[in-house]
């Protein structure tokens, strides 16, 4: 929309700015304040967003030490043929590529909080239907068997790096 400029309360510069704290938003800004970036990250609402309890992984640390065995090209296939063909294939292998190293990446910072990362590997008979089903599902759990507050956690990771979170503050207008 347009603004006036006598309505503009504040110009913020960044190199990067976030529209939204949650799990995707949140991810974002913890690597690029770990990268250095000036980091701002607007959220509409009081606080961020819920991280997911279970994530889903090709062959992350956990995952390996359980004896899961993921063929990367199969499950790439396998979610072709779910979505009947009309899914980005590419999409899908990145995920299958980079998936598990970036839970890995994500254990380490959630490890300096006491959670461990813990593979969930029993899928019963390992289909659905006709599709077969994956050990993909992957959480994160601390000793006492809650779930950490990855959300929380990954504010103050971030916010000690650098990245500024502003709650209540709605995406307006960006000009670039």
């Amino acid at each position: 929309p347009n603004i006036a400029e006598s309505d503009i309360d504040e110009t913020i510069e960044t190199e990067i700015l976030i529209c939204g704290a949650g799990h995707a938003g949140l991810t974002a800004a913890m690597v690029a304040s770990e990268k250095g970036a000036k980091v701002v990250i607007l959220e509409k609402n009081p606080s961020p967003a819920l991280y997911k309890m279970y994530l889903g992984a090709v062959n992350s640390t956990a995952q390996i030490a359980s004896g899961a065995q993921i063929d990367k090209n199969e499950i790439v296939n396998e979610m072709v043929r779910y979505g009947s063909g009309h899914v980005n294939q590419k999409l899908i292998k990145v995920w299958a590529d980079e998936s598990g190293e970036t839970l890995d990446w994500l254990a380490g910072l959630l490890a300096k909080h006491d959670a461990t990362h813990v593979a969930e590997t029993d899928n019963g008979t390992g289909y659905h239907g006709i599709f077969k089903i994956y050990p993909i599902h992957t959480r994160f759990v601390t000793k006492d068997l809650k779930y950490p507050q990855t959300n929380s956690i990954i504010v103050e990771e971030a916010t000690k790096k650098g990245a500024q979170f502003r709650f209540n503050t709605p995406m307006v207008k960006l000009i670039r």
